[in-house]
């Protein structure tokens, strides 16, 4: 059961950033559309994603850190927001969103949907609070992330 976090203006402004960006997703049978929002503490973006973006097999947040790099953005003690729960697990043999989230140094993840247990079961959340990165569920984006993922949740 998530419980949910009481976010600072800004921080719901960047999560409802994030669930917008799901939106622009282009639509998978086999993926979530998903967004993400790199930001430091101070709440400045320093980048922001969606899944395949780049790329059929891209997720939102390696979007988002592949465009810090590219700007030459530090994501060391910087948060990041995301319309869905990190995946733990990658079917396309590349590192998992919660792994590049703790290679990246990230401070703090705020979600606002755990994964439905469509495609597999997913850890991600219990993975980065394993490794001490703590994690903030901010509710009330529900009809957001259902309306970008309506192809999957019916």
């Amino acid at each position: 059961m998530n419980t949910a976090y009481q976010p600072t203006e800004r921080q719901y402004q960047l999560m409802r950033l994030a669930n917008e960006l799901a939106l622009n997703c282009p639509k998978s049978d086999t993926a979530f559309a998903v967004g993400a929002v790199l930001a430091d503490s101070e709440g400045t973006i320093l980048a922001q994603g969606y899944s395949r973006e780049l790329g059929p097999r891209w997720h939102a947040e390696q979007v988002a850190f592949h465009k810090a790099a590219e700007a030459g953005m530090k994501t060391q003690g910087a948060d990041i927001f995301v319309s869905l729960e990190p995946c733990f697990l990658r079917s396309a043999k590349t590192t998992s969103c919660s792994l590049l989230i703790v290679e990246h140094g990230i401070r703090q993840v705020f979600y606002s949907q755990r994964e439905p247990e469509i495609f597999v079961k997913q850890q991600g959340i219990a993975e980065l609070e394993r490794r001490g990165i703590p994690c903030h569920f901010i509710a009330g984006f529900e009809a957001m992330f259902r309306a970008a993922n309506a192809h999957l949740l019916g």
